[in-house]
């Protein structure tokens, strides 16, 4: 019978029938979270954050037979940023080898180039992707994020990702890593991933850690500074005789310069497969938040 038990947040005692071992065993308080179970013959990675990183990280693990468990805040796809993403070349030898391709091919659309406008639409300057194909394999895409999101969790078991287990503090040792969340729910594993964005809980954690020994660097204890905020829209289908950009086969990003803003208004073509969806999940972002008067614009133009 293996005994593991937390003394302290960075160390553990393990004991076995034959072994007795002790790490930096400071205090003769024990402390010890619920459910921190007996070591188990398998190897455990804790994901927190189900975005498109996390994701894909959990589909990788899959396929090499290691077992993970995926941790989200958010309690459904509801509550995920809603935005297009691009899927750039040189990444998409992931996709090809996780067998996803062909499934990312029916929802992306690739990416032709990027055309910077002047406010009147006059043209400043064009960069050609077509050379992707040739140096990477692949072109660049561009998709919707929850439509690759949806596609993602799709081939994953449904135990995969806990949603709604936001991640307060984080205890790691020699024995493994424990994951405390919001709702008293813990969760142990060997090794711990933070996919969890810019207000990463795993990143904070870790800060603070260093924060104790002196070691976190100045600018890292700022906050986030934010100048802008991106104000996502979706047209209704529109005619290809009158707007012949829809009709293409590739998807044409232009960035349009303001006549009296520095914040730029960026329009780029994609197909629309699940039209009824993206109107709920963008309404639902335009309604969740306030917009500030400095705004970068992407219009997704749908067909």
């Amino acid at each position: 019978m293996t005994e593991r038990r937390l003394t302290n947040p960075s160390s553990f005692t393990r004991t076995t029938s034959s072994i007795s071992t002790v790490h930096s065993a400071s205090s003769s308080t024990i402390f010890q979270y619920p459910g921190f179970h007996e070591e188990t013959p398998t190897f455990k990675v804790l994901i927190v954050g189900a975005g498109i990183g996390g994701l894909m990280l959990g589909l990788c693990l899959e396929r090499a037979g290691i077992d993970y468990v995926i941790l989200e805040r958010m309690h459904d796809l509801l509550d995920a940023p809603r935005s297009t993403v691009k899927l750039a070349a040189n990444t998409l030898g992931v996709v090809e080898q996780l067998g996803l391709l062909d499934e990312v091919m029916k929802i992306a659309m690739p990416i032709s180039g990027l055309t910077l406008r002047k406010h009147n639409m006059s043209a400043v300057g064009k960069i050609d992707f077509s050379f992707h194909k040739e140096r990477h394999g692949h072109y660049s895409f561009i998709v919707q994020r929850t439509e690759l999101c949806q596609l993602l969790i799709s081939r994953m078991r449904n135990d995969r990702i806990q949603w709604g287990r936001k991640v307060l503090e984080i205890v790691s040792g020699n024995a493994g890593v424990q994951c405390r969340c919001a709702n008293g729910h813990v969760v142990q594993g060997d090794v711990l991933v933070g996919a969890d964005g810019a207000h990463s809980a795993v990143r904070q954690n870790l800060f603070k850690t260093l924060k104790s020994k002196s070691l976190l660097p100045k600018q890292d204890m700022e906050s986030l500074k934010f100048s802008q905020n991106a104000l996502n829209g979706l047209t209704n289908p529109l005619d290809p005789a009158r707007f012949p950009d829809v009709a293409k086969t590739f998807c044409e990003v232009h960035i349009i310069i303001g006549k009296d803003s520095p914040s730029p208004h960026t329009v780029s073509t994609l197909h629309c497969f699940n039209s009824n969806l993206s109107r709920a999940l963008w309404l639902s972002l335009a309604l969740s938040r306030s917009l500030s008067l400095s705004l970068s614009l992407s219009l997704c133009i749908v067909y």
